[in-house]
């Protein structure tokens, strides 16, 4: 076998055919050979000894300095860096990266999916390029601010009971219901909240959580005259970027300690306390009371029933729901 050596400055990918002769070469440090068609017996193996070059500085492409881009699913890219066979990314909350939320030292394509970033924050990133023989310098720094790419839409189905009316299946009117998502675990602090308008006929409120990350949590809804009420033992899975449904109408057992009363099929959040200081007790029924004797009316507290007037019918549920000590149960 014949041998040969030779030492070249970055060699290179090489494909040479004719009639008589192949000659390829790979890379550098490789055994190479130059084969005639006819067999071995005039094969030439060599080898290439070349020195390989550190790659140079990246230039980054995606996002642009300054861009507002979504949160999930976000997607960084750089430009090709000759005798680049890998990149470093860095993301960090400040400039000069000394808190790096994220980083990846083994990328081998100039575009790459980033994870743990959060919705409303803005972020600082680098690329650089290396190889065998070294690395290049970080690239400029550009930053972003991401925004989630939607809120969560969460569906409460919810009756307050003086609302109710049993003949029609309906309320008699639409009124403004608070919702909060409450941590599971004690002290149960809120997490979220958002409020929704409750239509008369489907009893469906349509909440946008915008602050929440992926959980579990207990859903509590408040209305202005009703008995703050939570949903069931456990909590329920919440997921930001899907659609999530609630319905404390079906039974009993959606509300934690079965805190609801039944109103022909429908179950509903007890109506009266008017002062919402989590007990039905004397003080409202003495402000019902007292709004009846006066026939107030308008959108006002005292109005249970929701037919703009305070008069008997209100008095009959505020007092019933003090008789039987109704107040808020919590885990």
């Amino acid at each position: 076998m014949n041998t040969i050596s030779a030492s070249v400055e970055n060699p290179s990918i090489i494909m040479f055919n004719n009639s008589d002769k192949s000659f390829k070469a790979i890379s550098s440090g490789e055994t190479f050979a130059i084969v005639s068609n006819g067999g071995q017996s005039d094969t030439i193996y060599f080898s290439v000894n070349g020195e390989i070059l550190s790659p140079g500085n990246t230039n980054l492409v995606y996002p642009v300095d300054q861009a507002y881009v979504p949160s999930s699913d976000l997607k960084l890219s750089w430009n090709i860096v000759d005798y680049a066979s890998q990149y470093s990314l860095q993301i960090a909350e400040d400039i000069n990266f000394e808190n790096i939320v994220y980083r990846n030292s083994n990328i081998n394509d100039t575009v790459t999916t980033a994870s743990d970033i959060h919705d409303s924050v803005r972020y600082y990133w680098r690329v650089k390029a290396s190889n065998s023989a070294g690395s290049g310098n970080w690239s400029a720094v550009r930053t972003f601010i991401t925004y989630p790419l939607f809120n969560a839409h969460f569906y409460i189905t919810v009756i307050p009971q003086g609302f109710y009316s049993e003949s029609t299946n309906s309320q008699r009117k639409k009124d403004t219901l608070k919702a909060f998502l409450m941590n599971v675990n004690s002290p149960y602090n809120i997490i979220d909240s958002a409020s929704s308008v409750i239509d008369s006929i489907s009893h469906l409120g349509l909440f946008n959580f915008v602050n929440a990350t992926n959980g579990t949590y207990y859903l509590k809804v408040k209305h202005r005259n009703s008995i703050e009420t939570w949903s069931k033992t456990g909590g329920e899975i919440f997921n930001k970027y899907s659609t999530m449904y609630y319905d404390f109408t079906t039974s009993q057992s959606q509300a934690l300690g079965s805190n609801l009363i039944r109103i022909g099929s429908a179950w509903c959040i007890y109506s009266g306390d008017v002062n919402q200081d989590e007990v039905i007790d004397a003080s409202d029924m003495s402000e019902v009371d007292n709004d009846a004797y006066n026939s107030v009316s308008g959108y006002v507290r005292t109005d249970l029933t929701g037919d703009d007037f305070v008069d008997a019918e209100d008095m009959s549920i505020v007092d019933n729901n003090a008789f039987n000590s109704v107040s808020v149960i919590r885990p």
